[in-house]
């Protein structure tokens, strides 16, 4: 059975290894090793270091000049720009760049080529995200709080206290919190944990956090972004991971908020 991955450049371009004439090859994308730190003889650490994929391709198809340059095209813009793609297997991707592809084969038949791509990234983890979006309602008499369990888990409220945020990997998880203004200086609590930016985010304008990135910024309306890693809480540290398992969420109710979580594996699941 051929495998089935895509890889999507940062502006959203994609191709899809395994139709249309471009097919994967048996792969090292699940492989990993961890590098080790050692004193004298023994372990002391773990280490992830710059890590290299190899992908092999076929194209195979009467359009197959218009299928490769698409593919370099594609691949070169995230390289220019200095800015990751994405390689997706099933739910996870890795962030990460195409930086080298070899052909050979080409000779034979038009429509027919080899093709091995490189790929490269110094963050070296197999990423799924959850997204749980707090939506707040005025109290009204009678009403309940509701969940609903669809492609994003909602929460609508009256009031934020101690509502949960389910984190089901087996391990931490990053994060990244979108704060919807108008607010002053938002501030939330994760467990006992204090998330807090010293700014004002307008009205149409959205705060992101990210901890895998460690960045803070606010999208303003006209598509300006505007860096506030310097207005975040010194005393709290802003990008403390989410713990596995079920954890409080605390705010005063003056905001809408996003929490995708961002589960790290080193390698993706099987499907």
């Amino acid at each position: 059975m051929l495998d089935k991955m895509k890889y999507v450049n940062h502006i959203g371009q994609e191709l899809k290894f395994g139709e249309n004439g471009l097919f994967l090859k048996e792969n090292d994308i699940r492989d990993y090793a961890w590098s080790i730190n050692t004193t004298g003889q023994k372990i002391n650490g773990f280490k992830r270091s710059i890590i290299k994929k190899t992908l092999p391709l076929i194209v195979f198809t009467k359009d197959a000049e218009n299928v490769k340059n698409k593919l370099f095209e594609i691949a070169e813009k995230d390289i220019l720009a200095k800015k990751y793609g994405r390689l997706y297997v099933g739910k996870h991707y890795m962030l990460c760049y195409i930086t080298e592809m070899r052909t050979t084969a080409y000779l034979q038949k038009q429509e027919y080529s080899q093709l091995q791509l490189g790929l490269q990234t110094d963050i070296g983890f197999w990423i799924k995200e959850s997204t749980t979006m707090f939506k707040m309602q005025q109290e009204q008499q009678g009403k309940r709080n509701l969940d609903y369990n669809v492609d994003f888990a909602y929460t609508y409220l009256s009031s934020l206290k101690n509502v949960k945020l389910v984190n089901d990997s087996f391990a931490a998880a990053d994060f990244e919190l979108k704060i919807y203004g108008a607010v002053e200086k938002p501030m939330l609590f994760i467990n006992s944990h204090k998330y807090r930016v010293a700014c004002s985010v307008e009205k149409g304008e959205i705060l992101y956090i990210n901890s895998l990135l460690k960045k803070v910024y606010i999208i303003k309306r006209n598509g300006e972004i505007v860096n506030c890693f310097h207005l975040r809480d010194k005393e709290n540290y802003l990008f403390t991971v989410v713990p596995s398992g079920v954890n409080a969420v605390n705010c005063d109710n003056s905001f809408d908020f996003d929490i995708t979580l961002i589960e790290k594996r080193s390698m993706p699941e099987w499907t």
